[in-house]
């Protein structure tokens, strides 16, 4: 039951020191209570910090629990801004304005987004697996493969394998496009508004994907059910219409490796988060495939090279 504007006025604000950097924030107890039962204790039980008015929260930043807490007052809370990044090589596209109205000149088609239908979509694929270059794997030779017990498409059938794993990409992302969650706690819904696409190359969106994934992994800890499921319907917005250009893959894998560091692995199911980001590179592992950090994140002790392969099967004739 949400608290009214009364019990809210009337009620001393409760002191959060939160993060490194000990900012404090002062929140009426009445429009958290609502929303977290864990939190809710702390302010009014048995512990030091409901007889001292005051808490500390340290493993979260002051970004995140500023979000929070105007999520608690407003029911929605605003993303981080994306920046703006120029090297050497935008500064001297900049310079070239004839060469880039011709490249955006380019009309993309059907629905499917700029991030699957880039310079890595147009290369055809080998008939085994999703390309040569994911390690040592070199196509035999047909007396090699005969003694193997298969053989090697006819050229006459070699056009068609380009267009089936295009086919076979854009299911995947219609599949993206449609994850839906939906919390009955609170009344919580999809704010109206839509997520700011990217126009260039230079607009670095990290920190963007970031406070969405942060806010998620903070109301998965402290159960506020409805920002949890906040939190991954705008992020799937934001990636959604997300263009991942080239020199952007960091983005994505910043995403990827924050999402594995910072939640649970779990027994009955795939954590939602997890899914919702490793769904999103599944569709895009063509263009990741290169980036250290992506690298990095597979090969650690985690169980996203296991999802990955799990997402990808699809795509598997």
């Amino acid at each position: 039951m949400a608290a009214s504007y009364r019990e809210i006025a009337t009620t001393k604000p409760f002191r959060f020191i939160v993060g490194s950097n000990a900012v404090e924030f002062f929140v009426h107890p009445a429009v958290i209570v609502q929303h977290s039962e864990p939190l809710a204790k702390l302010m009014h039980g048995d512990m030091r910090e409901a007889r001292e008015g005051q808490a500390r929260i340290e493993e979260v930043d002051e970004n995140t629990f500023a979000r929070f807490v105007e999520f608690c007052y407003t029911k929605d809370y605003p993303a981080a801004e994306h920046a703006i990044v120029l090297d050497a090589a935008s500064i001297e596209q900049e310079k070239q304005p004839s060469e880039v109205a011709e490249v955006n000149s380019i009309p993309a088609h059907g629905n499917v987004p700029r991030a699957a239908e880039d310079e890595y979509m147009d290369v055809a694929e080998p008939a085994l697996g999703f390309d040569d270059n994911w390690g040592d794997f070199s196509f035999p030779s047909k007396k090699k493969a005969k003694k193997a017990g298969y053989k090697i498409a006819a050229p006459s059938q070699w056009e068609s394998a380009p267009a089936t794993s295009s086919r076979k990409r854009t299911v995947a992302w219609k599949d993206f496009q449609n994850m839906s969650w939906n919390s009955q706690s609170n009344g919580s819904k999809v704010p109206a508004d839509q997520a700011r696409p990217n126009k260039e190359a230079c607009e670095e969106y990290t920190d963007v994907f970031l406070s969405h994934a942060r806010l998620y992994v903070f109301a998965d800890t402290y159960a506020i059910e409805p920002l949890r499921v906040l939190s991954l319907q705008k992020l799937h917005k934001v990636l959604g219409t997300f263009t991942l250009f080239k020199g952007r893959e960091e983005d994505i894998a910043t995403l990827l490796q924050y999402t594995y560091q910072n939640t649970a692995e779990r027994d009955a199911k795939m954590d939602e988060l997890r899914k919702l980001v490793i769904k999103y590179v599944s569709c895009n592992v063509e263009k990741l495939r290169s980036n250290e950090t992506f690298k990095k994140t597979l090969a650690a002790e985690n169980s996203s090279s296991v999802d990955l392969i799990e997402m990808l099967l699809p795509r598997l004739d």
